[in-house]
């Protein structure tokens, strides 16, 4: 995650006045979001020696990132409602204790199976570290310094990814593999130490000044918008529900997220959890059979209010149901005579009937205005939800694009060193530390540069798109890596990592550039969701393409064919982006 900077808040006579306990606050967060960022580094710096160890494929290690992935998607969700429920002073506590115990508990597994469960936990865990993060600073920092101590925790993202290289090979080499896992653990639960003393919401700290408090209150008409916020919750009750009507947007926004969603099901997280063997099986058994009864209930449920808006009974879902019943058997039977691999595959097929059944709904209800002014069925509806908006999408489409492109880095620089140059991690670590450093310093530079340009009196869209345009070019270079020097492919990597960096900035600020702040929160964690779910994904294609590439003895192609990749695809993104958004300006939502 990157925020973009702001300038410090007030001069140093004012902040004397004032207090500085939140900067105390906003210190804890940059520590704990830290150790996160080593945490999650550990795997990947070992890799070399638990390839001996364990013996695994590329596939396999890509498949327990992936599982990683996977959970800290859903630890998002869940830990975005706990925080919400118990508070920041517990949720947070929650997680990081948890994320701490599950990477103790790398160090008691010895096998692909143990290692995707611990990353499993793990990711789980440290889903808790941005929401209970974003949302201490709303309830610590008035709007005007929310930018520079959301950017000083922030902050903690790049000196974890410094820090990693630096001190886990020594440890691990030192005392063993496992001793990496414990200390970064003990390092989590230490911490928690100081959390709860320290912390709790600003009316109930003694150590708080009442100047300091009067200043952090400053925004109390935003307070309240957020309390509103948080407490229209049910959209979950909402997409399961035949009453009431919805707007045509409502049919294709929701209908398209489960579409994409069906296909992440059917052939990534198929695959995903062959890595536990049999087991791995029954569990994707159940997962994909529960997501096809889950999905085709959102669907029914939501073309029957479509139905409604047109004027049209419940009983009208019988006519999409069985045109997609018709489609999916004509299809099944197709494959298999054709001979398909595919088409045998009864799970994929299950996982895939919410695909045929949208489908069907759009081609009966979906290209039909709704009758206008109350019906039968309820007060017309107007607002098509979050996922009725292109430019939701814009969000959503960037961050499955371009997540996982920063996540390739963390993962598998470290093996493409050893594997490509011949530099095993006590060679590596000092190249890895350049690059992260470098980054580090040059994604400030890209942040600032939208904020420059518009001084000059450039529109918000022109000077946000002409530095995403310009950060997307900035990864390019990127396609001469396998061709360049040790130190050249450092800066080449370092450059595309801090475009990515200031692409990210950008990308989080055209949320709010879009959005008002009532939303903000569910935009962003629903990019956050759709970049983990990719995040799934191309590590496991990662590790085949490799695996592949070894056998013929070219694993520098794999590399190549992986890194070309990368420089494509923010501008392809970019394109994309565009279309969906050709202007930041506010949605009008209800």
């Amino acid at each position: 995650m990157q925020k973009p900077t702001a300038q410090p808040p007030a001069s140093s006579s004012v902040a004397a006045a004032i207090g500085n306990y939140r900067w105390v606050i906003c210190a804890l967060l940059f520590f704990a979001t830290t150790i996160n960022y080593v945490d999650r580094q550990i795997l990947s710096l070992i890799k070399e020696i638990l390839d001996e160890e364990l013996g695994w494929s590329n596939a396999d290690f890509g498949r327990v990132n992936g599982a990683f992935q996977g959970a800290y998607g859903i630890g998002l969700l869940l830990f975005g409602w706990f925080i919400d429920r118990f508070g920041t002073k517990i949720g947070y506590a929650v997680s990081i204790a948890a994320w701490s115990l599950a990477a103790i508990g790398h160090a008691a597994v010895g096998s692909a199976a143990g290692f995707f469960t611990a990353r499993l936990a793990l990711g789980l865990g440290e889903g808790g570290n941005f929401p209970s993060a974003i949302k201490a600073t709303a309830l610590w920092f008035p709007k005007k310094e929310r930018a520079f101590a959301t950017s000083i925790f922030n902050a903690g993202t790049n000196v974890g990814a410094i820090l990693a290289p630096a001190i886990v090979p020594w440890i691990a080499y030192q005392f063993g593999w496992r001793a990496a896992f414990i200390a970064a653990g003990i390092a989590g639960l230490l911490w928690l130490f100081l959390w709860i003393p320290f912390y709790n919401v600003p009316d109930k700290v003694k150590r708080l000044s009442k100047a300091e408090l009067d200043h952090i209150r400053s925004d109390l008409d935003e307070a309240a918008a957020d309390a509103a916020g948080e407490r229209s919750r049910g959209l979950v009750a909402a997409m399961f529900t035949f009453q009431g009507r919805c707007p045509r947007a409502s049919l294709w926004g929701v209908g398209l997220a489960l579409v994409g969603l069906s296909f992440v099901f059917a052939f990534v997280l198929m695959d995903l959890f062959t890595v536990l063997g049999r087991t791995g099986t029954v569990v994707s058994q159940i997962i994909g059979v529960v997501w096809a009864t889950v999905a085709t209930l959102a669907l029914l449920s939501l073309q029957a209010r479509r139905f409604h808006d047109l004027g049209k009974s419940t009983a009208m879902i019988a006519v999409p149901l069985a045109i997609a019943i018709v489609i999916a058997a004509g299809l099944r039977s197709l494959a298999g005579a054709r001979g398909l691999e595919w088409g045998g595959d009864w799970l994929k097929l299950v996982s895939l009937w919410p695909v045929v059944l949208a489908l069907a709904g759009f081609a009966v209800a979906g290209f039909v205005p709704g009758k206008p002014g109350p019906n039968a069925y309820g007060p017309e509806e107007t607002d098509p939800g979050l996922l009725g908006h292109r430019e939701t999408w814009s969000f959503i489409v960037a961050k499955f694009m371009t997540d996982p492109i920063w996540w390739f880095f963390l993962i598998w620089l470290p093996d493409y060193f050893k594997q490509t140059r011949g530099l095993d991690i006590k060679q590596s670590w000092i190249h890895l530390v350049t690059i992260y450093t470098i980054i580090t310093v040059l994604s400030i530079a890209g942040g600032w540069v939208t904020g420059y340009l518009t001084k000059f009196g450039w529109s918000v869209t022109r000077a946000r798109k002409t530095g995403m345009f310009i950060f997307a070019c900035c990864v390019l270079p990127i396609l001469g890596v396998t061709h360049v020097g040790d130190w050249m492919a450092v800066l080449l990597i370092a450059l595309a990592g801090s475009a990515h960096q200031a692409w990210s900035a950008n990308l989080f600020t055209t949320v709010s550039d879009m959005f008002p702040k009532r939303a903000v929160a569910s935009v962003t964690g629903i990019g956050g969701l759709a970049g983990a779910f990719c995040g799934i994904m191309f590590p496991i294609y990662c590790g085949k393409i490799l695996d592949k590439f070894s056998a013929a003895n070219n694993v520098t192609g794999g590399y190549a064919i992986l890194f070309g990749i990368c420089a494509f695809a923010y501008l392809v993104t970019f394109a994309i982006h565009h279309l969906l958004a050709p202007r930041f300006e506010q949605v009008k939502m209800k």
